[in-house]
Order: C-alpha cells, then sequence, then structure tokens
C-alpha cells in the first residue's frame, strides 16, 4: 500500500486549497484583499484567523510582552524599510475591517518579524514545549535525468494548525493580466539545515537539525524520510519521481500532527499542487496510539 493510501485510508487525496489570483499591477494595497475575501467566504473568522491571533499571542507576541508602542514601532520599521509590504499590510487590515473584523495594521506589521521573535524566544523548539519542536521538512529527488521534484510539509506546533490549515490558499500572480503562473505563498518561512552524502547524493531531506547531527529521537522526520526514499530507489523519469516525493511526504512519521499543507513542486515542466492536510491528524494518532 502508498504512504498515501495509507494515510488516507480510502486512496483519496486530501482537498487542493482554492486557487486566488493576485494582480500585482494593482496598488499594493488591494494585492492581497482577495485572499481574505476567499477564506471568510469559506470559514467564519472564529474559527480561522482570530485563534490563530490568539494563539500567536499567547505564546510568541506574549513572551516578547509587546506592548501598543511596540506595535507602532515594529509597523514604523516596515514602512520604512518595507514599504511595499506595509501597503500590502494596510490593504489587508482594510479588508479584514470590510469584513467586520477590526485587525490594526501595526499588529499585523509584527508579523513580518514573528518567526524571528519565534526562535529568538524558543531556540530549541518552536512553540512553549519541548515535542512542539517540529516547523517544516523539504525533500528534493532527482531522477536518472537530473530532473528534481521539491515537496515541502508546512508543519507548525498543533496548537496552531486546526487554524492554519483552512487559510492555506494558492495564489495565481499576474502582472497587467500575464499569468506567471500558481505560486503558493506560505505563511512562515524558515531556515533549517540538510542531510547530505556524496553516495546518496540524488536526494536531499531537511528538517531542524544539522546534517552531522542524528535525529532525535522524538523526532525522526528526517530519517523516516530517507528511508522511504531509498526504498523507492533512483527513478527513470519525473513523474515517477513526483510519486516518490509525494508518497514521502505523505508517509506517516514524514507528514504529523503538525502538518498544515504538503506542496509537491516540479520546476522542470512547472507543476505545483498543494494538499491541505486534514488527514494527518488521523494517521498521526492511529499509528501513536
Amino acid at each position: 500500500m502508498s504512504a498515501i493510501s495509507a494515510a488516507e485510508g480510502d486512496g483519496q487525496l486530501p482537498p487542493e486549497p482554492p486557487t486566488v489570483t493576485i494582480d500585482m499591477s494593482e496598488p499594493p494595497e488591494e494585492h492581497f484583499k482577495p485572499a481574505v475575501r476567499a477564506v471568510l467566504k469559506e470559514y467564519a473568522y472564529e474559527d480561522t484567523f482570530e485563534p490563530l491571533f490568539r494563539e500567536f499571542n499567547a505564546t510568541v507576541f506574549g513572551k516578547e510582552k509587546l506592548q501598543d508602542e511596540d506595535y507602532d514601532t515594529l509597523a514604523d520599521a516596515a514602512d520604512k524599510f518595507f514599504p511595499t509590504q506595509a501597503r500590502e499590510l494596510r490593504g489587508i487590515s482594510e479588508e479584514f475591517g470590510t469584513q467586520g473584523h477590526y485587525v490594526s495594521y501595526p499588529y499585523l506589521s509584527a508579523w513580518l518579524y514573528a518567526i524571528e521573535m519565534e526562535h529568538i524566544e524558543y531556540p530549541d523548539s518552536s512553540s512553549t514545549t519541548a515535542e512542539d519542536n517540529n516547523e517544516c521538512t523539504a525533500l528534493l529527488v532527482a531522477d536518472c535525468e537530473g530532473n528534481v521534484v521539491q515537496g515541502r510539509n508546512m508543519d507548525r506546533p498543533p496548537a496552531y494548525t486546526p487554524y492554519a490549515r483552512p487559510v492555506t490558499l494558492n495564489f495565481d500572480v499576474v502582472n497587467n493580466s500575464n499569468g506567471n503562473g500558481e505560486v503558493h505563498e506560505p505563511a512562515y518561512l524558515n531556515n533549517q539545515t540538510g542531510d547530505y552524502s556524496e553516495a546518496d547524493n540524488w536526494y536531499l531531506v531537511q528538517t531542524n537539525y544539522d546534517r552531522w547531527e542524528a535525529d532525535p529521537i522524538s523526532d525522526p522526520r528526517r530519517t523516516v524520510a530517507e528511508n522511504c526514499v531509498k526504498e523507492h530507489g533512483k527513478t527513470n523519469d519525473i513523474k515517477s519521481t513526483w510519486d516518490v516525493v509525494m508518497d514521502c511526504s505523505f508517509l506517516s512519521g514524514v507528514s504529523t500532527n503538525h502538518t498544515i499543507y504538503t506542496s509537491i513542486m516540479d520546476p522542470t515542466y512547472g507543476d505545483f499542487s498543494t494538499y491541505i492536510r486534514y488527514d494527518a491528524d488521523d494517521a498521526w494518532n492511529k499509528n501513536h496510539q
């Protein structure tokens, strides 16, 4: 049985997120308003953004003890150093207001720095407990012709995942109505280290740990993914490599109850698929009872 079938039970893939057109020819304030509207059209604010904000307020922003003046300082910094992104955030704030929810621009500006704050406050983990130290997993696998397929699991602490999954979107970025292809804009960007060896230089797996360190017993994602890739072996074509990357990305032990979404990317042909991992909790719990 494939990893996908094993994880899904009925062999069905989890849902793909909605695709939203982001028109970069519009003023920056308009860029991401459609994204806010797309989420709130399908899900209540109280089930998505509000609890996601609340969890960050209780952990990262709370531990930083941010006050109103701190948010204002971060907003001023965004205006100075990231003027386009600052205008985009102002537009997002405006759209929340249009939808009946007050989310200030200074508060949103803090999200520009959220990951940096998190790693300062939690240098050894991404949340308040050691068990919540998973972040992301990335796989790069080449076929015999050297074509590479990438898989990426976006992992965050379980306190965030129920609310982050519904706000996952695919973006179709256009400029003057010229499509640039679908682009997935993750909510969190992280720098991780990877495992690499000369003997197995046709694949690379990245998680949270330096390549010269063994996986901790509590978080063997890298080893599980590497073993899965090696078991499949190098393939002769990009389609088969895509299947390997998907299979190993979905495998329970690589995917966990931290996994928000899985993206599979093929730069050779420009193929891109994302799946919201509502299934990951059940598969993880079943294998860890």
